[in-house]
């Protein structure tokens, strides 16, 4: 410790020095007044007196400076031993003490400071707030309370606590690192930030010392939007701002809460007035947990909501503890393992797993084992690189139910180190599943489409090429030399073409009837031979044309199976357009026409030697303007109606149609019907 005292040499005896020279003095006026001339000892006295007293008026002054320093050397004696810093500045700016303690917090020696004055040691320091808080000190005698961070020479910083108190010097400041615990609110900044993000309301961390000094250490961006003219940076310098906009009929019980938290370590749960713009009243709601820390410091932390609405409503006020626990989408907390630390109420509602069982567990308890080791792998790599991953998982509940989750997973980062991982997700499942759906008829749509392009194309073609051959050889046949013969094969190619114009426009009338959804069915006895053999003979000629080998079986008929009650027409149709398919896309081989008893069911077949129809277009194949090679240039003629008027006609017979093929090998349609009418003479189509 050093004192500063009066630089000036003692003057003058010491005071046993003046008491033993008076008492020499004394007696030898005593000797003289009685054994010589008392006038001589008279003289004497009026001399000694007066230096006697101007001697003892120096002694005295000098006691009582001794006595003082004294007394001062025994206080700063007391700030010696301070944990915190103490430094006395006088009303000239000038140190006039410093205790070891705000010594070392200054990284200066006490004789760099002592005697000097603050603008001589830190030229800067009359533009900062400490310097106009001392002044506002000195001036008003008040006490101030502020943090403040300084930069000492070298580049190195430093953050404090400072209680700036007057005194008859003029200032005493006590001062308390607080660096530390900036560095651990630095630390939470980053999780607290991305947690408030996703939660209604304003989240805060709030602190009170014994001294009744008010502190926000932590306040989310929501301030601003329950309070328009507050913002975190003005709270975090000024926590009495916070009080400005409470309804004045509600400020001191805002305040007693907060006392009485303070003072029982209560939950603080309060709702108050504010006054908005235009003097508009809301109600708001601020709830939170108490902590102690050291030096009589409480901590709360907690979330202030606008609950306006439910107070007019008369709705009943849900107590928020914790801002997180009330966020809509399921959130998690993990450590850098992905180890679960912490887990909302959405997290428990979306899985069915509580915190109690998921805490402590790798985030792989909800792993469906639906993607691959690749796809957690650029997880991984994307969130350890510091960067948010976002994509959707296949999750499972704990009942076992699987889910789709969108999750954006984002790393916490503290001083350039990864430390947590949050991850929010929200259950998709339902929407998934409408996407899924739109897909499917966007395809469906899609390839409705390319049929229609492709009928209109067919189309086009098959009404053009009769009708250009009709008109062409119609032309001819107006030639005046034209022999019989030659006008005769003219005819012959003018009625073919005319019947293929004719079958396309019956194929065209035929789907639109079945697409209608209401046919006229015509119920006789046939006989399924003569049915057969007409057909069988109907198509020899064109079997020899292409150099076909043609047959029948009916093996699988007996005699009295040889009726059956059904519509004749239909059943004509079906065979028609069936063997029509199997003699256009046959170029070599055979064709069989067939018919078998299954039950009470007869199922007729036509098989082929043709090219073969892939498996992934069986469905396909008996819908509407589909040819099992889509191609413009496939080189056959028709509209690709004749299988889907098949398929019509069986459903109108209550029967079912069926194929089986392979690539290169051939194909055989079924059909069957019941032996008997059935049902009433209308369906569905």
């Amino acid at each position: 410790m050093k004192v500063v005292a009066p630089n000036k040499k003692r003057q003058g005896r010491s005071p046993k020095q003046f008491i033993a020279l008076f008492l020499v003095v004394t007696i030898v006026l005593t000797f003289i007044y009685f054994t010589y001339d008392k006038d001589i000892s008279f003289v004497l006295l009026l001399i000694i007196i007066p230096v006697s007293g101007f001697l003892y008026d120096r002694w005295f002054r000098q006691a009582v400076s001794l006595v003082y320093h004294k007394m001062e050397q025994e206080k700063f004696a007391t700030f010696d031993n301070m944990l915190e810093g103490c430094q006395i500045i006088d009303r000239d700016y000038r140190y006039v003490y410093i205790n070891p303690a705000a010594s070392l917090q200054a990284r200066k020696n006490p004789d760099e400071l002592t005697g000097r004055r603050m603008f001589d040691v830190f030229p800067e320091i009359e533009e900062t707030e400490v310097f106009q808080s001392i002044q506002r000190c000195m001036e008003h005698q008040w006490s101030h309370h502020l943090s403040n961070k300084f930069v000492f020479p070298g580049g190195t910083s430093g953050w404090f606590r400072l209680v700036i108190e007057p005194v008859p010097e003029g200032v005493m400041i006590l001062s308390d690192d607080i660096t530390r615990e900036k560095n651990l609110e630095k630390q939470n900044k980053s999780y607290l930030e991305k947690i408030s993000a996703q939660v209604p309301g304003a989240l805060y961390e709030f602190q009170m010392d014994s001294a009744g000094y008010l502190l926000f250490r932590f306040v989310s961006e929501g301030i601003s939007k329950l309070y328009p003219n507050l913002t975190p940076e003005k709270l975090r310098k000024n926590a009495n701002l916070a009080f400005e906009a409470i309804h004045p009929d509600d400020v001191e019980e805002v305040r007693q809460s907060i006392q009485e938290s303070y003072e029982q370590l209560s939950i603080w749960d309060v709702e108050f007035r504010m006054i908005g713009r235009e003097g508009k009243i809301y109600w708001h709601q601020g709830v939170a947990s108490p902590e102690k820390g050291e030096g009589g410091v409480v901590r709360w932390y907690g979330i202030l909501q606008d609950i306006t609405h439910r107070r007019k409503s008369n709705e009943q006020v849900v107590l928020l503890s914790k801002a997180v626990a009330q966020s809509p989408v399921a959130t998690r907390i993990t450590d850098k393992e992905g180890n679960i630390i912490y887990v909302n109420e959405a997290f428990v509602r979306h899985t069915g797993y509580t915190l109690a069982e998921v805490k402590g567990q790798n985030s792989r308890i909800l792993s469906s084992g639906y993607h691959s080791k690749d796809y957690f792998k650029d997880l991984w790599e994307t969130v350890l690189s510091g960067g948010d991953w976002k994509n959707e998982l296949l999750n499972r509940r704990k009942d076992g139910e699987l889910y789709w989750e969108s999750a954006i997973i984002s790393p916490i980062i503290n001083e350039g180190e990864i430390t947590h991982f949050i991850q929010v997700g929200e259950d998709i499942s339902e929407k998934k599943r409408t996407r899924e759906e739109l897909v499917v008829a966007k395809e469906k749509a899609e390839e409705s489409d390319r049929l229609k392009t492709a009928f209109l194309l067919n189309f086009s073609h098959e009404i053009r090429t009769p009708m250009n051959g009709i008109l062409g050889f119609l032309k001819l046949l107006d030639e005046p030399d034209l022999d019989s013969d030659t006008q005769k094969e003219f005819i012959a190619l003018v009625n073919q073409g005319g019947q293929r114009l004719l079958d396309t426009v019956n194929d065209i009338v035929e789907i639109s009837k079945i697409e209608s959804g209401v046919r006229d069915l015509k119920y006789s006895k046939v006989d399924i031979r003569e049915v057969l053999n007409y057909h069988y003979q109907f198509y020899q000629p064109r079997a020899k044309e292409k150099e076909l080998s043609y047959r029948l079986r009916l093996d699988g008929l007996s005699s009295e199976d040889e009726c059956l009650e059904t519509d004749r027409t239909k059943l004509d149709g079906i065979l028609t357009n069936l063997l029509n398919n199997a003699f256009k896309f046959t170029e070599s081989g055979s064709i069989e026409l067939g018919c078998g008893r299954e039950n009470h069911r007869f199922v007729f077949y036509v098989k082929d030697t043709g090219p073969g129809i892939p498996a992934d277009r069986f469905d396909q194949i008996f819908e509407r303007f589909v040819k099992a090679d889509m191609s413009l240039t496939c080189g056959h003629e028709g509209l690709g109606l004749g299988l889907s008027l098949a398929k019509g006609n069986v459903k109108a017979l209550d029967g079912k149609i069926w194929l089986s093929s392979e690539v290169g090998e051939g194909s055989t349609f079924y059909f069957s019907i019941p032996g008997e009418k059935v049902g009433n003479e209308q369906f569905s189509g």
